[in-house]
C-alpha cells in the first residue's frame, strides 16, 4: 500500500483474503510492515490501515500463520 498524496493522511480497508491461508472470519492472525519490521494482529478479511507522508507513506505486509 501506499500514499501517494504527499500533504496528507489518507486511510482505508485492506481486504485480505484469509481463506487462502487457511482462516475463518474471527480468526486472528498476524502481519508484518517488510519496511518498518513493525507487527500487528488483525483480525478478519477487512483491516484498517492509515499511512501519513510525514512518518511511513508505505506499507509491505508479509502475512504470518
Amino acid at each position: 500500500m501506499v500514499n501517494l498524496d504527499p500533504h496528507r493522511k489518507q486511510n482505508s480497508f485492506v481486504d485480505v483474503p484469509i481463506e487462502q491461508f487457511g482462516y475463518i472470519g474471527g480468526d486472528e492472525y498476524r502481519v508484518q510492515d517488510l519496511l518498518s519490521g513493525a507487527t500487528y494482529t488483525w483480525r478478519g478479511r477487512r483491516n484498517y490501515v492509515e499511512l501519513d507522508p510525514n512518518i511511513q507513506p508505505a506499507h509491505i505486509f508479509l502475512v504470518h500463520r
